[in-house]
């Protein structure tokens, strides 16, 4: 959330997450503005595609201001978007590796598009 506030995350921003509603719940943006920012990992809807071809498309135009994937809620859409996001020239702007509240361990990466310098 700090390398998020940190980058300029607003209410002009989109961002496609893993747990998307914790993200959101702690920047608590109004429920209209946040339905505009938030997409998640389990669907997504753009320029009329849904699901993982909306997510494809949405990285390969470079309209995503952040991408957060992780390797607990949506592990497998990693391996389908990582590859994309590598050919659409966004990098690792994030990484952490932390343990959930239930103890599980967590691997977070939040990925920028090539326009955006990524700060520590």
């Amino acid at each position: 959330v700090h390398y998020l506030r940190e980058n300029g995350l607003s209410a002009d921003s989109l961002v496609l997450a893993s747990a998307s509603a914790t993200y959101e719940y702690y920047f608590d943006f109004d429920i209209y503005t946040s339905r505009k920012i938030w997409y998640n990992t389990w669907w997504m809807l753009y320029k009329g595609l849904e699901g993982e071809a909306a997510m494809k498309a949405a990285i390969i135009d470079r309209a995503l201001d952040f991408v957060i994937l992780d390797n607990y809620y949506t592990p497998a859409i990693n391996a389908v978007l990582e590859p994309v996001l590598e050919a659409a020239g966004y990098t690792i702007g994030y990484e952490e590796n932390m343990a959930l509240p239930n103890g599980a361990p967590i691997f977070i990466r939040i990925y920028v598009p090539p326009d955006q310098e990524p700060s520590a």
